[in-house]
């Protein structure tokens, strides 16, 4: 029967005990810096995505800014154009009244029903004038309308876009930050499981 080693034989030596510190200490450190780096890299696309969303919100508020000053600016021009307008049907009308009084000065005979019949007919001319331009008013403002609503809704999708391709930027860089820290962890388990 074969003598079995004694327990000496089976321990390490001094330099094997110490060299396994030693490259336990470099694998140990050389973690700690990945792990560093790795913070570091995040903490990085964490700033870049929130000063991305703040430039976002920025032009999104210049936008929504611009678009109520248009609007602003459509409104008056238009209650400008109706001011001026009320204005000339009132000036017609006036012009008309004097016109009729000169042909009753000129005409005694038949005066009330020719003055009668001009007022009917300005009366008629001056509604269908308001209702001409309410008519013109309405459909102006409801083109206004549309233009914003279609804007409003062509910047909403550009920030939709935007949003999700920051999203999936964030997705990538996070798996590939996972990848190299499951390649590193699989390397030192992979060293740590090699015979010294």
């Amino acid at each position: 029967m074969p003598a079995l080693p004694s327990i000496s034989e089976w321990l390490p030596s001094g330099a094997v005990i110490g060299f396994g510190l030693f490259l336990f200490g470099v694998v140990r450190s050389d973690l700690k810096a990945m792990e560093t780096r790795l913070r570091e890299d995040l903490k990085a696309s964490e700033t870049r995505q929130q000063e991305a969303l703040t430039s976002l919100e920025t032009r999104q508020q210049e936008a929504l800014t611009g678009l109520e000053t248009r609007q602003q600016e459509a409104l008056t021009g238009l209650e400008t154009r109706q001011q001026e307008a009320l204005t000339g049907l009132e000036t017609r009308q006036q012009e008309a009244l004097k016109a009729s009084e000169t042909r009753q000065q000129e005409a005694l005979t038949g005066l009330e029903t020719r003055q009668q019949e001009a007022l009917t007919g300005l009366e008629a001319r001056q509604q269908e004038a308001l209702t001409g331009l309410e008519t013109r008013q309405q459909e102006a403002f409801k083109a206004s309308e549309a233009r914003q609503q279609e804007a409003f809704r062509a910047m909403e999708a550009r920030q939709r876009e935007e949003l999700r391709e920051m999203r999936a930027e964030q997705r990538a860089d996070n798996k590939a930050l996972n990848e190299k820290l499951d390649r590193f962890v699989e390397s030192m388990m992979a060293a740590k499981a090699a015979p010294v």
